[in-house]
């Protein structure tokens, strides 16, 4: 970079650009420039100490008397709880290296805020001799002005970026009507600061595999959607029991209602402004079993129960009245204390269980209530239908380290973060709930072979193949298509446990040996297996590893088998994007499309423009493309194809290839839908469906055993009971994300471009935020700021008539 400025190409391109930039400020007039009514002084005020403009470059300055400025000016981190250095300091010059280059260098800044007397406009803006902050009543605010504002909506949001050459061609042009917007390296270092603001700032970490990745803060990414208004009305914090009826929401999902374990589960409700707790007994309404005596006695529970065990009854919450402590008996002494403070659990056999009172998570929260926040986890490259030479990535386990650690932090310890809708502070636990991603990338989280190449294929259960010949014997494709019975299933306790036996073997067997169990079992940990690999193969890696084994044994392995409240056999459902669309659809499209004639392609591009497509809320169908690039599809063309099979494919196909694509779009109907009205008849009703369809394929061809995705398929009813409809676990709604990271990798200085992807983020909270004070405003006349001592408050604002905002407190 340093060779670049100083080269003479660079320094004549900077000198282009300073000419043009003089002779476009001279063309406006030099008095006409200097005595726009915006750049007066009020009448009777004192002089306004608003001089010069960011983009204005007196000739006479030199280069060498530039000098550099404080970055915190513009946003007051005063407002935000954090430390602030006063020493200001700032001077104008010309356009140099540091204001075009590509450099990632805190260059001179034209940070701007605007005179509290003047209502901002797009002509109003100039650059102070002193640095000052933003307050938290600015109009604009967090923005230092509304200039600052309208460049960033400029440079742009999400899927339309534009670049920094762009953006100053564009500000010069703007200022031949008066309009100076910020210099762009004035927005991009305000959104730096906007980033501190929140607390964002992406850490970077090394893998035990020595790769650097990159992560945010998991606390701060959910606290902030805590804090917004806009957000948090949307959100549910306790599960729903639908009995099985019109089930289509997440918080339905039989996991976060009946499989967390008794520390992840939902801890407390609030009522009449006490909190009740599980595992602590309170007094209802109607009576109180409370013994009389005051001798000690104890309280035994089973250690297991059923969320529909037959003993169990439901008391609705608002008649409970007394907590724990409140509990007396006859004679007024404390019931916990006479039973011990503890419950007794009891297992199987005589194995017991204290479990003590009051709830340890009580203790936490402090009197604060708890938010039971369950994420749902999504991997995936961004390399979509383009090249991917330059989509060099780490793997989800080395990028899922440091998250996963996080989340068990806030699984067992929770963190205090505001509640926008209570208006206070809260104790926010996180849960993962299940992990979404292609099938290679959910067998590396699972520890399973690739199931392209494997024998064993099945992530869920113990498909086994030993050998490849295997594959075309009787007995393989019955248990493939599960006659009469699938094979048996995983169990992630298993596979913790057997993942531990093969790096022990990895220490000790030959490598035959090892191979031997890895097919035997079934698994393969790419980080065990990289890091036996190293170990064998390079000294000073030897030295590493017995390192990292003495010091840190958990990293020796694969990191999401300590996720805790995380079932990798369970949790990773069946995603219908890579399954069924890019699995049959896609494999009976390309089988049609071999069958079709080239005189029968202009009837076949006839009837694709003749296929309406009004009553499926897609855009229309270009028929040449559905020809010209049948080979290139995606998921949703693959989605049309479904769709439109029966209208425009079936007169080309015979009686059996109508059979089996009658069944897949019956399957498909089944499949995509986003509400399930009765959850046993859809059930039961999709089962009948997938048997039917795989039924006439494989009398088309027993060779569909080679394709593990059409196995998957018959474990989709598993994934829909356990989490509601397949369209709640589907990553097509986070492929959109893949083009937003792609743009903003290509608009990067190609050397911190991770700085530049994450600004993805920071946009994403520019229309949050903008959105938020809008509606906020009219719904309660309040908003959310953080206070000097870093807690979120609310405070009441008001709208003058001017729009102009007022924020009071």
């Amino acid at each position: 970079m340093d060779s670049h400025k100083k080269s003479a190409r660079h320094r004549t391109k900077l000198a282009q650009l300073n000419a043009f930039y003089q002779m476009t400020a001279a063309g406006l007039g030099g008095s006409t420039h200097q005595n726009r009514p915006d750049r007066q002084s009020p009448p009777g005020g004192p002089p306004s100490d608003i001089d010069i403009e960011d983009d204005y470059i007196p000739a006479e300055q030199d280069d060498e008397s530039l000098s550099e400025e404080d970055d915190d000016q513009g946003i007051d981190p005063g407002q935000f709880g954090y430390r602030h250095d006063e020493s200001d300091s700032e001077s104008d010059g010309r356009l140099d290296e540091e204001d075009w280059s590509w450099s990632g260098e805190q260059t001179l800044g034209e940070d701007f805020e605007p005179n509290e007397q003047d209502i901002p406009t797009t002509g109003s803006t100039s650059r102070p001799q002193n640095t000052r902050r933003v307050p938290a009543s600015s109009p604009w605010y967090p923005f230092p002005s509304l200039d600052h504002l309208i460049g960033s909506l400029i440079l742009g949001q999400l899927h339309s970026i534009m670049s920094r050459n762009l953006y100053n061609h564009l500000r010069v042009i703007l200022t031949l009507r008066h309009v100076n917007l910020p210099h762009w390296d004035t927005l991009r270092r305000m959104r730096s600061r906007m980033r501190s603001m929140l607390k964002m700032e992406p850490s970077e970490n090394q893998s035990v595999l020595l790769n650097k990745t990159f992560t945010l803060n998991v606390q701060s990414i959910v606290g902030n959607e805590l804090a917004n208004p806009i957000v948090a009305q949307h959100l549910e914090f306790y599960p729903h029991d639908p009995r099985g009826k019109d089930v289509f929401a997440l918080y339905q999902s039989q996991k976060w209602r009946e499989e967390l374990g008794p520390d992840s589960r939902v801890q407390m409700v609030p009522s009449e402004g006490k909190h009740f707790y599980i595992y602590e007994p309170p007094k209802g309404g109607l009576r109180a079993n409370a013994p009389a005596g005051s001798r000690q006695f104890d309280l035994h529970l089973p250690s297991i129960i059923p969320w529909f065990h037959p003993d169990l009854i439901e008391i609705p919450v608002d008649q409970f009245q007394k907590t724990y402590s409140e509990l007396t008996t006859y004679y007024g002494d404390s019931y916990v204390e006479l039973c011990g403070n503890r419950f007794i659990a009891c297992g199987s056999g005589f194995q017991k269980v204290d479990i003590p009172i009051p709830n340890p998570w009580r203790v936490r929260a402090c009197g604060k209530i708890i938010r039971h926040v369950p994420v749902t986890l999504y991997a995936d490259n961004t390399s979509g239908n383009k090249s991917k030479r330059w989509n060099k990535h780490a793997g989800p386990l080395e990028i899922g380290e440091p998250i996963i650690e996080q989340i068990n932090k806030l699984s067992q310890e929770g963190c205090v973060t505001y509640d926008a809708l209570l208006e206070e502070e809260v104790l926010m636990v996180v849960v993962p709930l299940c992990f979404l991603a292609d099938s290679p990338m959910a067998a590396e989280v699972t520890n399973t072979p690739n199931p392209g190449s494997s024998n064993n294929p099945c992530r869920v259960c113990h498909l086994k193949c030993p050998q490849g010949e295997v594959r075309s014997t009787i007995s393989y494709i019955q248990d493939f298509f599960g006659i009469p019975q699938l094979p048996e299933p995983r169990h992630w306790s298993e596979t913790q446990t057997r993942t531990e036996e093969l790096w022990m073997s990895s220490q000790t067997d030959t490598v035959k040996e090892q191979e031997r169990k890895l097919q035997l079992y079934g698994l393969r940990d790419r980080i065990s297996l990289e890091l036996a690999e190293r170990k064998r193969d390079n000294l000073e890696e030897r030295l590493r590893i017995i390192q990292i084994e003495d010091q840190t044994p958990h990293r020796k392995k694969n990191p999401w088998l300590k996720l805790l409240s995380f079932d990798g056999t369970k949790d990773t459902p069946v995603e219908v994007l890579h399954v069924i669309l890019l699995g049959p659809v896609k494999y009976l499209w390309r089988d049609f499309m071999g069958r079709i004639t080239p005189t029968q392609l202009p009837q076949l591009e006839a009837r694709w423009r003749a296929f309406n497509t009004d009553g499926l809320n897609i855009p229309p169908i270009q028929p040449r493309y559905m020809i010209a690039h049948w080979k290139s599809f995606v998921g949703k063309e693959f989605r049309v194809v479904l769709q439109a099979a029966p209208f425009v494919m079936f007169p080309f196909m015979d009686t059996d290839l109508k059979l089996i694509w009658s069944a897949l779009c019956a399957l498909g109907s089944y499949v995509f839908q986003t509400c399930i009205k009765d959850m046993d008849t859809y059930i039961r009703e999709l089962k009948n469906h997938i048997q039917h369809f795989e039924f006439h394929l494989v009398k088309m061809s027993g060779r569909w055993a080679n394709k593990p995705k059409i196995h998957m398929i018959i474990h989709l009813e598993e994934s829909i009971l356990r989490f509601g409809p397949a369209s709640l676990f589907a990553t097509e709604k986070f492929k959109s994300f893949n083009g937003i990271v792609r743009e903003n990798s290509i608009h990067s200085n190609r050397v911190g471009f991770v700085d530049s992807i994450w600004e993805v983020g920071l946009r994403v909270f520019y229309a949050k935020i903008n959105k938020c004070i809008k509606i906020g405003i009219q719904q309660e006349n309040s908003m959310t700021i953080l206070s000097k001592e870093g807690r979120y408050v609310y405070v009441p604002v008001e709208v003058s008539k001017d729009g102009s905002l007022s924020v009071f407190g």
